[in-house]
């Protein structure tokens, strides 16, 4: 399967895959509520970034490997951050640039989306012949979001790994609850 076949199979998961996770697309002439063109705010639009850095790959490519490695590492089945937090991303097609942003929300029970307070981001901004990814570390400790911030650069660059579980441990799975035993009728 080529890369970019893989890439497109994980942005469909993403779509309609659970987890939290939402992502939203404009289709061309088509622009759901909450993204019109241009949305996407530039690196430099949502304050300082802790880090900058420039990868070959495009917008698109880039935010898909770190979108994959975050529902995987992050997310996944003992993620990390699964109980905690929520992925949002939002995404410019292609042919609008393809600049997106990923986005770490507190888990807040009170609200009915869960949603609370932005954690962590990630913007990825056509730069040139590639993208200009910045990171920016806004409510989480200096050590989980330098974690966060290693985890995206090794993904943004094609690499594999996780970083964050080295800081934060796994998060176990919730125990299966066990129904108490129903006494027998004696008929």
């Amino acid at each position: 399967m080529t890369q970019t076949a893989m890439r497109g199979l994980i942005l469909a998961s993403i779509l309609l895959g659970g987890c939290s996770q939402q992502l939203h697309m404009a289709a061309e002439g088509v622009v759901p509520q909450g993204l019109a063109t241009g949305s996407i705010p530039k690196a430099v639009d949502a304050g300082t970034p802790d880090a900058t850095y420039f990868v070959s790959a495009s917008p698109t490519d880039a935010y898909a490997a770190v979108a994959q490695g975050a529902l995987n590492c992050w997310f996944g089945a003992n993620g990390p951050m699964k109980r905690s937090h929520v992925f949002h991303a939002d995404a410019n097609p292609p042919a609008n640039g393809g600049g997106a942003e990923i986005v770490l929300l507190e888990k807040n029970a009170t609200l009915t989306e869960m949603k609370g307070a932005r954690a962590f981001r990630v913007a990825f901004v056509p730069s040139g012949a590639g993208t200009q990814v910045a990171v920016t570390r806004l409510k989480v400790d200096e050590a989980v979001g330098g974690a966060l911030g290693r985890d995206v650069e090794t993904w943004a660059r094609g690499q594999t790994g996780c970083a964050l579980r080295s800081v934060l441990p796994p998060t176990p799975d919730a125990a299966p609850v066990q129904s108490a035993a129903k006494p027998k009728s004696g008929r």
